[in-house]
């Protein structure tokens, strides 16, 4: 049996993978490319808070955390590639969007484009989805 966290990981990983003309995708705990000219996405589950929905003897749990994608493109060429890739983030990830997974439903309360910053030879521009669940 899975856990809620599988499940939560399960649903958003799921929904990035079927994001199309974005660039590989690396999950945590994968290595990443070390070499300048691959662009690449790594992406890591924040949970957050986890707190009864309602009082009283065995109550659901609301879950609730964020889901960030960074995108790795080459440093010195602008924001340009990395802003598409970001735009597609964002659309599959939009606020409001449900995923169900294994009969559970995540949702996408909002979804933000972070600041970009260099890490050489990488330009990195963050996508950061917040979600919650009930379990």
């Amino acid at each position: 049996m899975s856990t809620i966290y599988n499940d939560i990981r399960g649903a958003l990983e799921t929904t990035l993978s079927n994001v199309a003309n974005v660039p590989t995708v690396y999950y945590e705990n994968q290595r990443t490319p070390t070499n300048p000219g691959v662009e690449f996405i790594k992406c890591i589950m924040i949970p957050g808070i986890r707190r009864p929905a309602v009082r009283g003897t065995n109550p659901q749990q609301y879950i609730q955390g964020m889901f960030e994608m960074r995108i790795h493109t080459d440093e010195g060429e602008g924001p340009g590639t990395a802003q598409t890739y970001a735009s597609r983030l964002i659309s599959a990830f939009e606020a409001t969007t449900d995923i169900t997974f294994n009969n559970k439903i995540l949702r996408i309360r909002e979804v933000e484009q972070g600041a970009g910053t260099q890490d050489s030879p990488w330009y990195i521009l963050p996508v950061r989805a917040y979600w919650y669940i009930y379990n």
